[in-house]
């Protein structure tokens, strides 16, 4: 099943569960692209810009064993740069 994403239009993979063993984890990371030059300093949530300015990033999580969280991980980059490519 595909679902599409509100900003752009564009369609993703709908996530699924991955099958794995082992301890269970907890990742929280965010991702945001810039023009270079542009970061002053990354805080927690939140980047300041060189002109003053402040842009939030959204923090995701994923739980579960480190070979799921690694296979949705990557899902999840590639779903990033495909909408990155729509929003040109």
């Amino acid at each position: 099943m595909r679902v599409r994403c509100a900003v752009g239009g564009g369609v993703m993979p709908k996530l699924r569960v991955i099958e794995g063993k082992g301890r269970k984890r907890v990742l929280v990371y965010g991702m945001r692209l810039f023009e270079p030059g542009t970061v002053a300093k990354v805080g927690r949530g939140e980047v300041l810009m060189a002109d003053g300015r402040t842009h939030r990033i959204t923090l995701h999580i994923m739980e579960g064993s480190i070979p799921q969280i690694k296979k949705q991980l990557a899902t999840s980059i590639d779903a990033f740069f495909d909408l990155q490519g729509e929003m040109r």
